[in-house]
């Protein structure tokens, strides 16, 4: 299987299990909003960091706001495999489209391209723009890279993103200089 179908089947997976997952909230409460745009009142986080999607919130009866995370694992039938991509390695493990980490060799040359992805994707500017079927086609959060020597990684939760969205970063990664890349669970 190709790296784009690997990439597509996990991101249908988790959008099917989302869609339906929004629509029992939905029955239970009407007044559930999904994919809710928030930033964290905390200096010390930088941007694009402090801004998240959150799946779902919903307001209890005394006025507090109730926070929902939908989570789908990795899907047990799927096996590791390498891919080689002519600059760098791509070894994809069991990963879910929510919770991945993306583990590199390298340290980032230019983590302003990093985060400049991360602002694109995660929709700071609420545009829409990849909007479908109901989601907002949005990341919903990532963290600052961490050096775990002798590797980089970073964690976050692709959302309802497009596949674009992850083939884009893995691209510019490659262009960083990376000579193996890894996606796994989180």
């Amino acid at each position: 299987m190709s790296i784009e179908a690997i990439i597509r089947r996990e991101q249908q997976r988790y959008v099917d299990f989302f869609v339906g997952a929004k629509a029992a909230l939905l029955q239970e409460n009407a007044q559930v909003q999904t994919e809710v745009l928030i930033s964290q009142r905390d200096e010390t986080i930088s941007y694009p960091y402090r801004y998240m999607r959150v799946d779902a919130r919903h307001m209890q009866s005394e006025g507090k706001w109730s926070f929902n995370m939908q989570h789908l694992g990795a899907d047990p039938e799927v096996d590791s495999c390498r891919y080689d991509c002519g600059t760098f390695q791509l070894d994809i493990h069991p990963f879910a489209w929510s919770d991945m980490q993306i583990i590199f060799d390298k340290p980032p040359t230019d983590m302003g391209k990093i985060e400049k992805w991360i602002t694109h994707w995660l929709d700071v500017e609420d545009t829409g723009a990849y909007a479908h079927s109901g989601v907002s086609g949005a990341i919903h959060n990532f963290f600052p890279v961490e050096q775990r020597d002798p590797l980089w990684i970073l964690m976050g939760d692709m959302g309802t993103a497009p596949p674009e969205a992850l083939l884009e970063l893995l691209t510019e990664l490659g262009r960083q200089g990376m000579s193996h890349i890894v996606i796994a669970g989180g």
